[in-house]
């Protein structure tokens, strides 16, 4: 929300949306206080006989946000007709309303939106504290020099005045603080706990198609997210993000999507056209449903093709949508507008893939002048649209040159992969591990003519739990065509080792093992 403003009226609703999140969740520490402050930098209106929305919906939202403050109950019956009058010049309001009163919303969407919601608040109370300070100053630079002194003092009054800004709370409001433990406090205590346990009980997750990968990601795949993928040149980053897609359709139902909305995962490339592209899914989705490979894919028949995949993707519940876009022009707010496009066709995204985010334009992201800061800025945009909008993200990403010279300086192909955790080996940002929610690490050996790919899980933000580190790895043999057969329903076809059997059986581990 970098940059983001917004005017009185907007900021009385937002303070509205949050006081009824809070109370519909129950918490006992409800944004008094965040509310008075809205209500005393809130203006009201000067007095004009002139028939004025504007100045009708700031005083009407004044009274209706001390309303739902002050009262013990919050009845939707009430509440949203009083709403609707006040804001009924601004329809978009009453939406916001309408969603944050009668949309059926998990616990963890709501504590995101209260999150959100007081960030921007706080964000734009210390924005005008610091507005002020400068316009006095400016004034006083103008009117009153004398009283400034020398450029020394000038200088020394503008630091001791926005010094709390950098530092401290603005108005009592600490930024991005929902709330504060204190172990002395046995009964707020318990209310966290409880709070804690809920979110857990409320975290939507989504099983992928194989087995090795279901154990390095503790069965947890989820909205909110993002994964990156880090693989060298040429490693089948690009399949191996769309496989991933595929299997979260194949094997799981859209969980608690929002009524009358059309469950989505989206696919964008900024390399591979929707022509390349289809083929991959094709070939997937038939090796994974017939257990049997595509063996000529010149002999397709695009009208058989076309009616398997729409069929087969209808079949599973879910929608799927994926684009081609020029990478040197298409931008983070390219991207968040074709989302609110989706959004306003009444789609509800759960799942996108990005090949690859670190293509797109960095036009509008922040850089500091190091390499790679815009890079990082974008990543760090893309990461929190994706928190706030809630679904998951997966884009591959190149590891760099110092990483390739781990191979030339003699690594083992086969456990090349287990060497990046923690190294910050990405191509054009060192530190974008710093950003990222999920890493994954893959990268293909051949060993006797035949084909794998070796994975390796690095970072993992949000664990309640550790991984076990032998679980942090596997290898999947490739098909002839250089497809992974999914064996979530089957055997376990993860190995330990490239070359080895199945995991469980007396061929793990190999003769030269």
């Amino acid at each position: 929300m970098k940059g983001h403003t917004v005017n009185d009226r907007q900021l009385l609703c937002f303070c509205i949306v949050l006081i009824i999140h809070e109370k519909v969740l129950g918490l006992k520490n409800v944004s008094y206080e965040l509310s008075k402050n809205i209500l005393a930098v809130t203006k009201q209106p000067e007095v004009n006989l002139e028939v004025n929305p504007e100045r009708f919906a700031i005083n009407s939202l004044r009274q209706t946000l001390e309303y739902i403050t002050n009262t013990t109950t919050l009845d939707s019956d009430i509440v949203l007709p009083r709403l609707q009058i006040d804001c009924s010049d601004f329809p978009s309001h009453i939406e916001m309303f309408k969603s944050a009163l009668v949309t059926t919303l998990t616990d963890e969407d709501r504590y995101r939106k209260i999150h959100n919601i007081k960030k921007m608040i706080t964000d734009h109370i210390k924005s005008k504290d610091v507005e002020n300070t400068i316009n006095e100053l400016s004034y006083k630079l103008k009117f009153k020099r004398q009283e400034l002194g020398n450029a020394q003092e000038i200088a020394s009054f503008l630091v001791d005045k926005l010094k709390k800004y950098t530092i401290g709370p603005v108005n009592n409001i600490t930024e991005g603080i929902i709330s504060e433990l204190d172990t002395n406090d046995i009964d707020k205590t318990i209310e966290i706990c409880n709070e804690t346990a809920k979110l857990i009980a409320s975290v939507d997750t989504y099983t992928l198609g194989l087995q090795g990968l279901n154990r390095m990601l503790q069965d947890k795949v989820i909205r909110g997210k993002f994964y990156i993928i880090g693989a060298l040149p040429h490693q089948s980053k690009s399949f191996f993000v769309t496989d991933i897609l595929m299997q979260i359709m194949m094997y799981n139902k859209p969980v608690n999507p929002a009524p009358g909305k059309k469950p989505l995962i989206l696919l964008i490339s900024t390399e591979d056209s929707n022509e390349e592209r289809i083929q991959s899914i094709y070939s997937c989705l038939y090796l994974n449903t017939f257990h049997k490979e595509v063996k000529d894919p010149k002999s397709l028949d695009p009208k058989l093709m076309a009616n398997f995949i729409s069929n087969s993707i209808k079949g599973y519940g879910w929608h799927f949508k994926a684009i081609h876009v020029n990478p040197t022009t298409w931008g983070y707010q390219d991207y968040f507008n074709k989302i609110e496009e989706y959004e306003q066709d009444n789609y509800e995204l759960f799942f996108v893939g990005i090949d690859y985010a670190g293509m797109m334009s960095t036009k509008g992201c922040d850089g500091n002048g190091s390499m790679g800061s815009d890079v990082r800025d974008l990543i760090r945009r893309l990461r929190n649209h994706a928190i706030e909008n809630n679904y998951g993200l997966f884009s591959p990403h190149q590891l760099s040159q110092d990483a390739k010279q781990l191979i030339r300086n003699g690594a083992n192909t086969e456990s090349f992969v287990q060497e990046l955790p923690g190294k910050g080996y990405y191509d054009k940002c060192g530190r974008l591990d710093q950003e990222v929610d999920i890493e994954i690490f893959i990268h293909i050996c051949k060993l006797n003519g035949k084909f794998y790919i070796t994975i390796q899980r690095g970072k993992h933000r949000g664990l309640f739990r550790q991984t076990p580190e032998e679980d942090k790895f596997c290898v999947y043999q490739l098909s002839e065509h250089g497809y992974i057969e999914h064996d979530l329903h089957g055997p376990d076809r993860s190995r330990r080792k490239v070359g080895g059997g199945y995991i469980g059986t007396e061929e793990e581990i190999p003769f030269w093992g």
